[in-house]
């Protein structure tokens, strides 16, 4: 007859910490933390465990695994922030705000990177002694050295500083120097020097003088897929796959001209981690962002000429190409929606330092004409300290070309009542 024996308390806390390291180590293996965008702009939290060309997998907010076809979302993207902490900021007498969150996501801005007309970026460094006719050499760390024919070249920056405007297509390209000076001219190769055609002159200036080279090309529109990946570089694939370890495996287009394929004979380049991929156009052509469009009308208030216009930031490097817009209000913008526009979305948010006074609200409107002329209301948000956010996300009105979002003052006036839009996005269906 056998007889049960107490387990000693010290066996129970050794199970329970070894069972606490398995779930985090399982949760930790659970992929890595994303925002899905399906294809009504709605965003929803995952952490993504794998992909190729035609499915994602992640695990949902409940922690179920789910696999669905990538024609179902236009987007994936970084989460917009961290966790929040257990600060406030005191606001007055009384007043302090909510936990604050950790800073937002921004995607790095590579010193050195080489931009293609068909919307492909490549981080890595020019390779001085390669200077091609009418072309250049690059090299990057995973992908290898690639040679380009300058006709589909669009920038080359050599060294950081402030993106040089696009020059217009068909124009003289432009040579931005590292002591601010500018040349115009004909780009006829980059490698050890830049040589271009001025007038009648050849002119050679030494690379470690040039900050960035503009051509004078011709965008192409961008393949319908693109990976934005952790180093700055935005590639369109062949083909892309996860491995059970959770490596990312990246295919090289059919035309990819690279010197150094692998070894192995096949095109797929040496594997990345699959937090490499910050983010995915999965329908290029399906999401739209709003801040790549040019306002058609912009009004403010005729008293407030210090408060200044809309501005758009970090468009060079926003993750696909959702920048921010700040609106000081109060102020109305409108733009020309793309045809088979459906959808508006974005977050509109009163900045930090605009909480001790800022009470506002944001209207968005389908309208017919200039000035708002016909317009029907959408959307109309409250901003102010205790909500210093809210989310957007409405169908346009049909047969209303332009979208309007309007910035009006609220409690106490127009003090501090300024909005930043953030990923701000239209849905354009076929």
């Amino acid at each position: 007859m056998s007889r049960m024996r107490s387990v000693p308390a010290w066996v129970v806390g050794v199970a329970a910490v070894l069972m606490a390291s398995s779930v985090w180590a399982q949760d930790h293996r659970a992929g890595v933390p994303r925002v899905l965008v399906d294809r009504r702009l709605q965003e929803r939290a995952v952490r993504v465990t794998g992909m190729d060309g035609r499915v994602i997998a992640y695990v949902d907010a409940t922690g179920l695994p789910r696999t669905e076809p990538m024609t179902e979302f236009v987007a994936l993207l970084m989460p917009e922030e961290g966790e929040p902490t257990g600060s406030a900021i005191p606001l007055g007498v009384g007043r302090s705000s909510g936990p604050q969150p950790l800073p937002r996501f921004r995607p790095p801005a590579p010193s050195t990177l080489l931009e293609l007309t068909d919307g492909q970026r490549f981080a890595g460094a020019l390779v001085v002694d390669g200077a091609l006719a009418e072309g250049l050499v690059w090299t990057h760390p995973s992908m290898g050295t690639m040679r380009y024919d300058l006709g589909a070249v669009l920038r080359v920056r050599l060294q950081a500083g402030e993106q040089t405007p696009a020059p217009a297509p068909g124009g003289p390209d432009l040579v931005a120097l590292a002591n601010g000076d500018r040349v115009e001219g004909y780009v006829e190769s980059i490698g050890r020097e830049v040589r271009l055609q001025a007038g009648e002159t050849t002119r050679r200036i030494a690379v470690e003088l040039v900050r960035e080279v503009a051509l004078a090309n011709e965008p192409k529109a961008s393949a319908a897929r693109q990976y934005w990946l952790r180093d700055g570089s935005v590639v369109s694939p062949r083909a892309v796959r996860t491995t059970r370890t959770g490596e990312l495996i990246l295919t090289l287009g059919l035309d990819e001209p690279t010197e150094n394929p692998p070894k192995d004979g096949t095109d797929e380049l040496p594997p990345l981690q699959l937090d490499d991929l910050i983010g995915v156009a999965m329908d290029a052509r399906a999401l739209v962002p709003l801040a790549r469009l040019t306002p058609v009308a912009q009004t403010g208030s005729a008293d407030r000429w210090w408060s200044g216009p809309m501005r758009v930031v970090g468009l060079g490097t926003a993750l696909l190409g959702l920048a921010d817009i700040e609106l000081p209000g109060p102020m109305a913008v409108e733009w020309v929606a793309p045809r088979g526009a459906t959808r508006v979305a974005f977050e509109a948010e009163l900045p930090r330092w605009c909480w001790t006074w800022g009470d506002l609200e944001v209207v968005v409107s389908s309208v017919d004409g200039a000035g708002g002329t016909g317009g029907t209301e959408l959307a109309r948000r409250r901003l102010h300290a205790d909500q210093p956010r809210a989310r957007v996300n409405v169908p346009l009105e049909r047969g209303k070309p332009r979208v309007q979002v309007r910035v009006e003052a609220g409690v106490g006036g127009a003090v501090q009542d300024r909005v930043v839009l953030r990923r701000a996005a239209l849905l354009v269906e076929p």
